[in-house]
């Protein structure tokens, strides 16, 4: 059972990092990741810490957008804003069962300098074609 366990804790953080490796270069991988992660989220028996201020000041931040739109009526005409802050919200909360943080910080600026280097490349590409 302690295989498993570890086994799962490690593909978590493998998704996890493939997330944040793809997000600046795809579309698709991302959100195939995220459909992935809240199945991996909920199997995995560790524990959320309620007590962090990162999850406290993501909570309150759309708490404060949600009762805004609320009072200006505005929440209908704005709903597309306010799936995106759901998404980050669900981010935060996968966040917090990363173990091998290292890992995710590493694929995270891997995937990031990849995209400066295929954006110069492609930016060189069009300028010699098109002058």
């Amino acid at each position: 059972m302690k295989l498993f366990k570890a086994n799962l804790n490690l593909f978590y953080d493998v998704v996890f990092s493939i997330l944040v490796f793809s997000i600046p270069l795809s579309v698709a991988i991302p959100n195939i990741c995220l459909a992935i992660l809240p199945i991996l989220f909920f199997l995995s028996k560790r524990k959320i810490n309620f007590q962090s201020y990162v999850l406290k000041a993501t909570v309150f931040f759309i708490l404060f957008f949600i009762i805004k739109a609320l009072i200006t009526q505005s929440f209908i005409s704005d709903i597309f804003f306010y799936k995106k802050l759901l998404l980050i919200l669900v981010l935060v909360f996968l966040v917090q069962k990363i173990e091998n943080k290292r890992l995710v910080k590493t694929s995270f600026i891997t995937g990031t300098i990849l995209a400066i280097f295929l954006t110069l490349y492609k930016t060189t590409n069009y300028y010699f074609q098109y002058h």
